[in-house]
């Protein structure tokens, strides 16, 4: 079976390019570009021209390939350019776009937490803006279990204790020691212990779609596999499990993307196996004597990164979030 099997053309195809297509989120997003019903991936750029498409997506037709240096004058040409490049690129080449004509999704985390920057958590923030910021993916996963929540005044703020867990792919493809293979085999490694560049953005979006400061301790750890997070979290509520699943079903009861359910109904929601190759969130909870057990899983490359950020171009584009995300249901 093809990785990227052809599509019928259809009216008011959109032209799209992806910065970046070579990395890990790079290529997931080039897979849903190329399966999206009112999508043409019509370029990609990259630092190298050496490496095409075609050559790590067996089955993807030809797609032309530039240097990052000519973005800025091929630009015009596309309807939306999408950046899943590391932060330090997104900062020097999306200034370069200068036509207002062109949006941008950036996965980068250049500009997240910038107030004239729309920051594209789906369903809470669904936004037409010019430039849309894809969210961390595990602010992704955190967000996504507390926000409901939190709006919803059932979660002491004052104390939120979160432990997540990500694949190895969520460091990208840098070569770098601590993720050879021998270092990250049969190990898990907690990894910028409170000073995770994710925190900030964790705290700032809590006030932001849930209008309540949170005391937060954040710790990440890298694990011997490939991709998938796990986000446990720990805190003190006012409801009991039927409040939290009345609340989950009012917050999502519009967005298919996600499933919910207390660990008393069976614990298949979190096991990882369910939720990666999927942009699906699974969220599970416990709570007793007014402790709550909530845990979040995603699929750190899709709905931590590249189905998010189709999310995102859907809501540009008026079209549901999950258009063109329905075969992985």
């Amino acid at each position: 079976m093809e990785t990227c099997p052809r599509k019928t053309k259809v009216q008011k195809m959109k032209k799209v390019a992806i910065v970046g297509w070579s990395g890990y989120s790079g290529l997931e997003l080039a897979q849903l570009a190329l399966r999206h019903p009112q999508m043409e991936l019509a370029a990609c750029f990259s630092r190298s021209q050496e490496t095409q498409l075609n050559q790590l997506l067996p089955g993807a037709p030809l797609v032309p390939v530039f240097s990052n240096e000519e973005l800025a004058t091929r630009a015009d040409g596309f309807d939306t350019v999408f950046f899943a490049t590391p932060t330090e690129a997104s900062l020097e080449l999306i200034p370069q776009i200068t036509s207002s004509e062109v949006r941008i999704i950036d996965l980068s985390g250049g500009f997240r937490c910038q107030k004239d920057v729309v920051y594209g958590l789906q369903p809470f923030n669904p936004s037409k803006a010019q430039f849309i910021a894809n969210p961390g993916c595990y602010v992704t996963s955190i967000l996504m279990a507390l926000v409901p929540l939190m709006r919803a005044s059932l979660i002491e703020p004052s104390r939120i204790v979160i432990d997540a867990k990500s694949g190895s792919s969520g460091a990208g493809k840098s070569l770098r020691s601590d993720l050879l293979f021998c270092e990250v085999e049969g190990n898990c490694l907690p990894y910028k212990v409170a000073q995770h560049q994710h925190l900030p953005e964790i705290l700032y979006y809590m006030d932001e779609f849930a209008g309540q400061a949170a005391k937060v301790l954040f710790t990440p750890h890298l694990m011997p596999f490939k991709r998938g997070i796990i986000s446990s979290i720990y805190a003190q509520t006012k409801g009991s499990e039927s409040d939290l699943t009345q609340v989950y079903s009012e917050a999502y009861k519009d967005y298919p993307l996600v499933s919910f359910q207390p660990l008393s109904d069976g614990a298949d929601l979190l096991a990882l196996s369910k939720v990666v190759g999927t942009p699906r969130t699974h969220i599970s909870y416990k709570v007793v004597d007014g402790d709550l057990y909530l845990f979040s899983c995603i699929d750190n490359l899709l709905k931590g990164a590249a189905s998010q950020a189709i999310e995102n171009w859907n809501v540009q584009n008026n079209l549901p979030p999950q258009y063109g995300l329905e075969v992985f249901q």
